[in-house]
């Protein structure tokens, strides 16, 4: 289907099990200062046509997903 997976998460043990269940790139949020910037450059300066959240805390237990096509077009 064309997807990249782009893994964002802290520390090494993160990265390696990350890049271990396939993902393309690992971005460490407690080391890189700008996580969109660095999700644009990593797609071609297109940034995420979708995103897969399986943090349980953030979400209470909720599967969630999101596309950009779900977003609003103005998000000043």
């Amino acid at each position: 289907m064309g997807m990249r997976a782009i893994a964002i998460d802290g520390g090494d043990a993160k990265r390696d099990l990350c890049i271990k269940m396939g993902a393309e790139e690992f971005i460490d949020f407690t080391k890189e200062s700008d996580v969109p910037a660095k999700i644009k450059e990593i797609a071609d300066g297109i940034g995420a046509h979708g995103v897969l959240v399986t943090a349980y805390q953030a979400y209470n237990g909720k599967f969630v997903t999101r596309s950009v096509y779900d977003l609003p077009t103005d998000v000043s």
